[in-house]
This record gives C-alpha cells, structure tokens and sequence, in this order.
C-alpha cells in the first residue's frame, strides 16, 4: 500500500496573495475605532484532521495574516487597553455557525495581542464581541473592527 506524503506547500498555501476588500464605511473608522480585514483563519471548530496538517495551515494563516497586518496603515499607536470588538466572517459556500466562526476568531486575536495592537484578549479588556457569518465565494476572510471605549 502506497503511502500518501503531500508535497511541502501543498497543503495551505494559497495560489495568489491575499488582497483585502476595500474599508466600509460606517462606525468603525475613523478616531475610535480600526478596520482590518484578515485572510479567513483555518477551521478548527470541529477537530478534523490530522494535528501536523493542522498545525501548518494555521503557521502558513499566521504569515499571510502577519504581513496584512504590518502593512496596514491603520495600527494604532499604542495598544488597545479596552475595546469592543465586531467581526464578519466570510465563508466561500456556506456560512458558518456563530460558534464557529467565534472559534475562527482566535487565532485572530492571539495575532494582534502578540504584534502589540490589544493589550489582552481577556473580559476586562474585550468589554463587548459581536460576531456575524455570511458567504462571499472570492474573498473568504475574517473582518475585524475594533472600536474603543
């Protein structure tokens, strides 16, 4: 019996760069608040797969996630100490429960507490999350609008 060894890339590694949708308009801009779109972390709501598959989806997430982030003109200059925060998860296909897209966010927030943008993702510094799920087949990602309080 063959064994299967995919190829080193294969595996999580996208065809073309990511390319954020252009910033609403609304609420989140401007003085109080930042708008970010991320590249759609890899599901992990329900355990499938094996743990080294896993484990390089979410590496190759961090990278793609780290240089959206360090280009983004929209850092904020000191970290955010307490903050609100709503995220959109765009989903090719169907949208994803609500706990599951919660559960996409995580690695999200474990990223912009490690680069310096929050403080903590902790109740006594995320005062407030709300979460919304819908489908967009081109652009799956993750938007996150954090909004100070």
């Amino acid at each position: 019996m063959a064994m299967y060894r995919p190829v080193m890339g294969s595996v999580g590694v996208p065809k073309r760069p990511f390319k954020a949708p252009r910033s609403p308009v609304g609420p989140c801009g401007g003085e109080k608040g930042i708008w970010v779109a991320l590249p759609l972390p890899p599901n992990r709501g329900n355990g499938r797969g094996h743990w080294a598959v896993q484990k390089r989806l979410q590496d190759a997430w961090a990278v793609q996630a780290t240089v959206a982030l360090q280009n983004s003109r929209k850092r904020p200059s000191e970290p955010l100490k307490r903050f609100t925060a709503h995220l959109k998860v765009f989903t090719k296909g169907r949208a994803n429960d609500l706990d599951n897209a919660t559960a996409r966010a995580k690695p999200a927030f474990d990223l912009l507490k490690r680069l310096g943008w929050i403080v903590e993702d902790g109740p006594e510094h995320l005062i407030r999350l709300t979460v919304e799920s819908a489908s967009d087949w081109h652009h799956p990602r993750l938007e996150i609008a954090l909004l100070t309080v």
